[in-house]
C-alpha cells in the first residue's frame, strides 16, 4: 500500500490526524503551566522573595484549578481547531495560522474562565486573572501549533515521508508479485 503525501502544492499546510493529537496534547500539556505561569506573573509583586513565598501556592493552584479545568478545554477546543486547520491548509502563510490560533486559544481560555467563574472553583475575576487565562490561551493553542507545523514542515521530515514512500511503492510491487 502506497502512502500519498499529506501535503500538496494545493494545500501546502494539511495535516494528519497524528499531528493535529500531536498539537492537541501539547496544548493540553501546556495550558495549565502557561495558565500558572501568567497568573503569578501577574498575582506576584516584582519582588523575588515574593514569588519563592508564593511558589506553594501556585503549585497548588496548578494540580487542584488549572489541570483539572483543562481537560474541559481541550473536549470543547478540538473541534473549533480542527475546523479552523482544515479551514487553513491552503494558506501556506504562517503568520495568519499564528494569529488564527492565538485568536482561538485566547477565546478557549476567556471561556474557560467564565465557565470556571460561572461554576465555581476560581477565585473572584480580576483583570490580572482574565489578562493570564486569555494570554495562556492563545500561548497554548499556538505552541502546540508551532511545534506541530515545525516538525511536520522540517525538510528533513519530508524527505523521511518520501522515502517511506518510496519504500512502500516496493514493498507493494514485490507483494503484488507474489500473489
Amino acid at each position: 500500500m502506497t502512502t500519498v503525501p499529506v501535503r500538496t502544492l494545493e494545500e501546502p499546510m494539511a495535516f494528519t490526524m497524528g499531528e493535529f493529537l500531536r498539537g492537541a496534547l501539547i496544548a493540553f500539556l501546556g495550558y495549565p503551566l502557561w495558565g500558572t505561569l501568567l497568573t503569578a506573573i501577574v498575582s506576584v509583586p516584582a519582588d523575588p522573595a515574593g514569588v519563592l513565598t508564593w511558589l506553594p501556592v501556585f503549585l497548588l493552584y496548578l494540580v487542584g484549578v488549572a489541570a483539572p479545568w483543562t481537560i474541559g478545554t481541550l473536549v470543547v477546543g478540538l473541534t473549533p481547531a480542527w475546523a479552523l486547520g482544515r479551514a487553513l491548509r491552503r494558506v501556506s502563510g504562517k503568520g495568519l495560522h499564528v494569529a488564527a490560533f492565538a485568536l482561538l486559544g485566547a477565546a478557549l481560555g476567556a471561556l474557560t474562565l467564565v465557565v470556571a467563574l460561572t461554576i465555581g472553583g476560581m477565585p473572584p475575576l480580576t483583570p490580572e486573572l482574565f489578562i493570564a487565562h486569555v494570554g495562556a490561551g492563545g500561548l497554548t493553542v499556538v505552541t502546540g501549533w508551532w511545534f506541530t507545523a515545525r516538525r511536520a514542515l522540517h525538510p528533513r521530515q519530508r524527505a523521511r515521508r518520501t522515502q517511506a514512500d518510496l519504500d512502500a511503492a516496493v514493498e507493494d510491487r514485490i507483494v503484488e508479485s507474489t500473489t
